[in-house]
């Protein structure tokens, strides 16, 4: 698997049917209109962490793809383009803060880390593990360039 940028920093990652659940909530109340709201994300994952999230059959590698090397690809795949635009967001921390909306409409339930890796991949999976006992509680989304 390869990961853009550092593989090492904290990156919040999204799952789209959280984040279409987010959006509809204030969609819907005329007190939210005419604002901007960082949508909430659940705690922040390294490249090396979404890497042993994915890794079904224990034996993913993750390696760290210079800005330099995507840019290179872009001559190639119209994938790379778009990851460079937001190659920032991945070499350092990339955090949002969102306690705006949820003092807004109360706090959202996300889905599971695991489960939203599982469904990224076709599977209907849980209880994916990082190294030792670290369970993931947060939610991931994101493609990787393979």
């Amino acid at each position: 698997m390869f990961w853009p940028g550092k593989l090492d920093q904290p990156h919040a990652l999204h799952y789209l049917p959280d984040l279409a659940r987010a959006l509809v909530v204030p969609a819907d109340r005329e007190t939210s209109r005419g604002r901007a709201w960082n949508l909430p994300s659940p705690k922040p994952l390294t490249g090396r962490q979404y890497a042993a999230a994915a890794a079904l059959d224990g034996r993913t590698r993750v390696s760290a793809v210079p800005k330099l090397a995507l840019r290179t690809a872009c001559l190639f795949e119209t994938q790379a383009r778009d990851v460079t635009e937001i190659f920032w967001q991945f070499d350092r921390p990339f955090l949002i803060e969102a306690s705006a909306i949820e003092t807004h409409i109360g706090r959202l339930t996300l889905t599971p880390q695991a489960d939203a890796v599982a469904a990224g991949q076709g599977k209907g999976l849980s209880g994916f593990r990082l190294r030792g006992s670290e369970q993931l509680t947060s939610i991931p989304v994101g493609r990787s360039i393979r």
